[in-house]
């Protein structure tokens, strides 16, 4: 697998995604290009990013990203385990922000088990993660919880998730 291209290719089309959502596309995506926004006489609403990680408290210890607009905001990655997915869940509902999109950027568990808990706080998230990443959660996903299920015990997904793909646009 191309997993450098895909990752890039992936980031760029949630980037994309994540100005157009949150800050109503125009000049902030030319921003997060690295390209100077240019002046424009309509208020500016910068992102903020808030990173999520539990560090030794985790068996592993994946970092979440808040992506955060004036009203909005997106996920990047749902954490290993429930307990740590109801602490990330607290930290996104005391940003006052509406969580729209929880994306997922790989197919290992330690990305996508967190989902069946942050689904239950935020049931109008739409999930979402590139073709590639979803097939390799559906090729894994029942050996996986199989192995892990039994070490996180209660932590467990009780129901495994698939994200839906997230489309390219020209």
């Amino acid at each position: 697998m191309q997993r450098g291209s895909d990752m890039k290719t992936a980031f760029r089309i949630l980037a994309a995604y994540a100005m157009t959502l949150l800050a109503g596309g125009g000049p902030l995506a030319a921003h997060a290009a690295g390209q100077p926004a240019p002046a424009t006489g309509a208020a500016q609403q910068a992102l903020a990013v808030e990173v999520f990680n539990p560090g030794e408290a985790a068996i592993f210890a994946v970092s979440s990203v808040l992506v955060q607009g004036k009203h909005d905001a997106i996920l990047i990655d749902a954490q290993f385990s429930a307990d740590q997915a109801r602490k990330l869940a607290g930290r996104i509902k005391a940003s006052g922000k509406r969580l729209t999109t929880i994306y997922v950027s790989h197919g290992d568990p330690d990305y996508y088990f967190g989902l069946d808990t942050l689904r239950q706080a935020f049931p109008a998230a739409r999930i979402l993660a590139t073709p590639q990443t979803i097939a390799h959660i559906q090729a894994t996903k029942d050996e996986k919880l199989k192995v892990w299920g039994l070490k996180l015990g209660e932590n467990a997904p009780r129901q495994l998730i698939v994200p839906d793909a997230l489309q390219a646009t020209p």
